[in-house]
């Protein structure tokens, strides 16, 4: 399941309106958020996060760039997640949470080029700090296993032109790494 950057709106809005039909939308918390560690890297991400209960909610991001920081790079993916309230309300103070998160990617590392796709899932924990009536600033930090899929190779290859043959990939495998370490800054709806 390779996302691209030119079919991830469509993804976005399937599964947005899925969701919110599902949960109903009556008198439960809604907020939109960015995540300014994405932003900060030229990769601009936007989600939301609607609470399910009293002490859960749900959160949805996306994120995607092309060329950050004039980089050879792109990126693009999606990140589910469902949290835990330790305080007993939505969106206050700190939580657990589970997610996952789904990428396709393509950058550069030094002369190597890694271009692929990777799916994971892992284990959150963070603190909402409230700024305002409708603002609240999320600092929070995933870990998990991440799988992944890519073609590994130099700047000077001609990768994917191949003489014979289809383009495969050649390294996969999976490893336990940070899934996210977000700064997120949301505004309260409803």
């Amino acid at each position: 399941m390779i996302l691209n950057i030119k079919n991830m709106k469509k993804y976005i809005l399937s599964l947005i309106i899925a969701f919110t039909t599902s949960v109903g939308m009556r008198a439960q918390m809604c907020a939109i958020n960015t995540d300014l560690v994405w932003d900060a890297a030229c990769i601009p991400s936007l989600g939301f996060e609607v609470g399910t209960g009293n002490a859960t909610s749900f959160v949805f991001n996306a994120f995607g760039g092309y060329k950050p920081y004039g980089l050879d790079g792109k990126c693009a993916g999606v990140q589910p997640e469902f949290r835990y309230w330790l305080s007993g309300r939505a969106m206050h103070q700190q939580f657990i949470g589970i997610g996952a998160l789904a990428t396709s990617y393509k950058y550069p590392s030094g002369d190597k080029i890694n271009d692929g796709y990777a799916l994971g899932a892992g284990v959150t924990f963070g603190y909402a700090f409230k700024l305002s009536q409708r603002f609240v600033l999320n600092l929070h930090a995933s870990c998990g296993v991440l799988f992944y899929e890519q073609k590994e190779y130099f700047k000077g290859d001609d990768y994917d032109n191949p003489t014979f043959g289809v383009i495969k990939t050649n390294a996969s495998g999976y490893n336990m790494l940070p899934t996210n370490l977000g700064v997120t800054i949301s505004y309260i709806i409803h």
